[in-house]
């Protein structure tokens, strides 16, 4: 932003100024300011004026808070995380700050669907949802989950065992899902079978059990990308998150559809979504409001 000066933003007040009086004895000074975007970084400085003069302060900042959403409704909790290799056992995903009972979302694609897949991180128990291979044996995505009153601040670390092919990984937090039953529904789909039924269709559905649900899907692709805008009503997370090339490119994508009222079957991606034909694996999950 610069540094400070009688220009440097928005002025506030508008005109003059505030009186601190006079002396050499600091006084603690504040201006209220209104009408800021939430989740926003703003700067700012202060301006001092006396008759020896005018002293600019340090230009410094403050992040506004994400607005809370009303109880019982799922939100994103913060940007997503990623990381890539292009070979390796070990990834880790850049520091998050859970807040508590956020539900944690960490999906591994990997071009080796034979090596054993593990998650820690932010003093919470991981477990896998689900683990689904390309139905041609090209490569997979699992996705894993974490909840708990009590997360730390830190990184989440995937270890894929003996993996020399490339890993994309995507992490997300969620809030306003439920504790009790936080995953409600799965849905798992290999892709086509074989290179003569090659398709660009990447969707399946799932069926949702409550009004609200969000619906999240994992998927992996190669070459092919998914297309951007997504269907009507889909919201990208972090999509087309690719390591590699040609024969083994590995893409990430996730992407959700919330809420989702009434409940019921709920299709994510549709026909023609990716950019040629090729081949895909996808999860699809029901996220329960709580």
């Amino acid at each position: 932003p610069g540094t400070c000066n009688d220009t440097f933003g928005t002025r506030t007040p508008a005109s003059d100024g505030v009186s601190l009086g006079g002396g050499t004895t600091a006084i603690p000074y504040s201006q209220n300011v209104s009408n800021l975007t939430p989740a926003t970084a703003y700067y700012y400085c202060a301006i001092a004026q006396n008759s020896a003069g005018i002293g600019m302060g340090t230009v410094v900042s403050f992040t506004t808070s994400a607005p809370t959403p009303p109880s019982g409704q799922i939100a994103l909790a913060g940007s997503a995380v990623s990381a890539v290799i292009v070979s390796g056992a070990t990834l880790t995903l850049p520091s998050w700050s859970p807040n508590s009972n956020d539900l944690l979302l960490v999906q591994v694609a990997v071009r080796d669907e034979t090596k054993l897949i593990s998650v820690v991180g932010n003093n919470l128990t991981w477990a896998e949802v689900a683990d689904v291979n390309s139905a041609k044996g090209e490569g997979g995505v699992a996705l894993f989950w974490a909840q708990g009153s009590s997360p730390t601040v830190g990184s989440v670390t995937v270890t894929v065992s003996d993996n020399t092919l490339p890993v994309s990984v995507v992490g997300q937090r969620f809030s306003g899902v439920s504790t009790d039953v936080p995953i409600e529904a799965t849905q798992v789909n290999p892709g086509p079978a074989s290179p003569l039924s090659n398709n660009n269709d990447m969707f399946d559905s799932v069926t949702t059990q409550t009004a609200g649900a969000w619906v999240v899907g994992a998927a992996w692709h190669r070459n092919p990308t998914l297309k951007t805008p997504l269907p009507s009503g889909e919201t990208a997370i972090l999509i087309n998150n690719v390591v590699g090339t040609l024969g083994n490119t590995t893409r990430a994508s996730m992407w959700y559809q919330g809420p989702v009222d009434p409940p019921g079957s709920t299709q994510l991606g549709a026909l023609d979504d990716l950019s040629a034909s090729g081949e895909w694996a996808l999860i699809l999950v029901s996220l329960k409001p709580g």
